[in-house]
């Protein structure tokens, strides 16, 4: 992980994460999901915001967030993995 983020470690017994997450880091997020899937723990899914998507366009990226669920009507409403925007 980069030097100027510090991160609680997930495994830890302190450590709850319990809302999927909507994040640009990507390196950081996904390591963290694989880190649970090793150790055989569960959490609640990061979605992954693209580079294409800026900042400073949070409407673009609420829209993206809308097709996303849109195309998951038909699958489980629980998402436990990484995916894009």
């Amino acid at each position: 992980m980069r030097g100027e983020l510090k991160l609680p470690n997930p495994l830890s017994d302190n450590v709850i994460l319990c809302a999927q997450l909507l994040t640009r880091n990507h390196r950081d997020f996904i390591e963290l999901t694989v880190e649970f899937y090793r150790a055989g723990e569960a959490h609640s899914g990061v979605l992954l915001v693209r580079r294409n998507l800026p900042n400073d366009r949070p409407a673009r990226i609420a829209h993206a967030l809308k097709c996303w669920a849109d195309s998951r009507a038909d699958m489980p409403a629980t998402f436990e993995g990484v995916d894009f925007l």
